[in-house]
Order: structure tokens, then sequence, then C-alpha cells
């Protein structure tokens, strides 16, 4: 499975891009977005531009994108580094956040749904009893067990036309057996 990037330059001309020069090219932007006093003042009376909220948007889908090319692309050297563990934290603190502030289009995040899922639902230490989610948190959703069943291609939401990386795929498989 081999995906094409694609970046827009200054001038708004579609340019074609390896992964690498992708993901220079978004962390490279989002530094230049960050670091302007005009779009994030730190000058007290300074007024936040009325572009704002539509460039935080496009920042959190550029930092989607390198998330997602992560996962698809690097889980298993993250797995053979042991930050596996690192990167499903900073991916599901990155969702909620997102989540709390609508910063992300769902359509766009649809070909993680089934990590989302897993790594984003409420567990059922974090359900008080009101039911209500409770605090912030990564983990499993409170569903039944399903940890007399095997995980099945069927599991994965179809949005993606390839399957899922092996490691990831496995990963993922493991986490829903904990529920």
């Amino acid at each position: 499975w081999a995906l094409q990037y694609y970046w827009y330059d200054e001038r708004g001309k579609k340019v074609k891009c390896t992964a690498p020069q992708y993901v220079d090219f978004v962390m490279s932007s989002v530094q230049k977005l960050v670091t302007d006093e005009d779009v994030f003042p730190t000058k007290y009376g300074r007024e936040f531009p009325s572009s704002f909220e539509a460039l935080v948007k496009k920042i959190c889908k550029y930092l989607f994108h390198v998330l997602a090319h992560i996962y698809w692309s690097h889980f298993k050297e993250t797995l053979a580094l042991e930050l596996h563990g690192h990167l499903n934290t900073l991916y599901a603190h990155f969702i909620l956040f997102a989540r709390e502030f609508n910063l992300l289009d769902p359509k766009e995040t649809a070909v993680m749904d089934d990590l989302t899922e897993v790594l984003c639902s409420p567990t059922p230490r974090n359900v008080g009893a009101s039911g209500d989610w409770e605090g912030p948190g990564c983990g499993f959703s409170p569903r039944a067990s399903r940890e007399s069943r095997s995980c099945q291609q069927s599991d994965f939401s179809p949005v993606r036309p390839s399957p899922w990386p092996p490691e990831l795929k496995r990963t993922i498989c493991v986490l829903r057996r904990l529920r």
C-alpha cells in the first residue's frame, strides 16, 4: 500500500512529495504559524485574528496526517523501540482535545476510527455511578468483553481499502480483547 502525498506551496500550487517531505512541510508550516505573533499573539491586549479557528483546524488536520502516517507506516518500529505506549497516549490526547473543541472533521479522521475507538473510549474505571464518563483518559469502552472471540477482518472499519498493518491490527485486537 503506497500513499501519495501532496502539499500546497505558498503560491497554492499542488506539489507531489514523499512522506518525509510532507512531514517536513507540515512541521515547518505549523512552526511558522505557532510562532507568528499575528496568529498567536503573546502580548497583552493583542487580538487573535478572525481566521484563528480555521488556522487551528488546519494545524490539527496536518498533525493528524502525521500521526496517521506514523501508525500506518512506522508502527512496527515504534513497537521495536517500545514507544507505542507513548504514541498511543499522544494520539488519544490529541484526538480527545480535537473532539472537545471540534477541531477535526470526522470524515477526515475516519481512516483511524478503529484505533480511535480502542484508545479513546471511556474505560469502566472512568465511568461514574451516573454512567457519565468522568475525567480524561485513554482506555477501552465499557462494552461487553470480547476476550472469547478472535479478531476478524469484519471487526475493522471498511473506510481504508487495504488491511491495517499487521502489527497495528494485532495491537487493536489485543486491546479489544481486554475490554
